[in-house]
């Protein structure tokens, strides 16, 4: 027989977009718990950035980070509307790990008119933005989800 070995590598899972996709899911949970605010850790560079955006938007009502060990620990307090029903009703992940989705300025317009009532966020050169501000600033990068 044969003894020849296989190289069954996995392909390289990119940790950063991991933790992003497990912190909004978690946030989309708090938000049906009706939850006053939840806690994360690690809290990367990237998922800290997101949250600012999050906030600038008006989606949460704001988010502390304090120091853990060797890492970060992010607190975000949720906003709830004056009935008492979440802001934040539904997260579409567009990009994966797998399968990043990139977007450039001429394809912004398109897409927000086959989306209308959600906010997307891009992950861009000069930071996280929206797709308005990136029509406006004539930037493209990765999709990286929606929130209605």
């Amino acid at each position: 027989m044969f003894d020849k070995k296989v190289n069954n590598t996995k392909p390289r899972r990119n940790n950063h977009s991991c933790h992003l996709n497990n912190f909004l899911g978690r946030l989309q949970v708090a938000q049906k718990k009706k939850l006053s605010d939840f806690s994360y850790w690690p809290a990367s560079k990237n998922i800290i950035r997101v949250t600012e955006a999050l906030r600038a938007e008006g989606f949460i009502f704001s988010y502390t980070v304090e120091e853990a060990q060797q890492s970060k620990l992010i607190t975000v307090f949720l906003k709830y509307s004056s009935e008492g029903n979440p802001l934040i009703t539904s997260i579409k992940l567009k990009s994966t790990t797998g399968f990043p989705r990139y977007t450039n300025c001429k394809y912004i317009d398109r897409f927000s008119k086959f989306h209308p009532g959600w906010v997307y966020f891009v992950s861009t050169s000069r930071g996280i933005k929206t797709l308005t501000e990136c029509r406006i600033s004539r930037l493209g990068g990765d999709l990286l989800f929606g929130v209605s």
